[in-house]
């Protein structure tokens, strides 16, 4: 079940810029946008990881 919390290779350096930018813009303005936006980049990179598809 680890392999599933991580998001997919293609979406990996996405997702880390996604969560640098959801810190930085959360100690700046205080604002969830980003951290929501890192959610659904994370949702996606969980659905399109091949390796979640093949569940033992």
């Amino acid at each position: 079940m680890e392999i599933l919390s991580k998001p997919g290779p293609m979406f990996t350096d996405l997702y880390e810029l996604t969560m640098t930018a959801a810190y930085v813009d959360h100690q700046v303005t205080g604002n969830a946008f980003f951290l929501y936006l890192s959610g659904i980049f994370h949702g996606i990179g969980i659905i399109l990881s091949p390796p979640a598809w093949k569940m033992p």
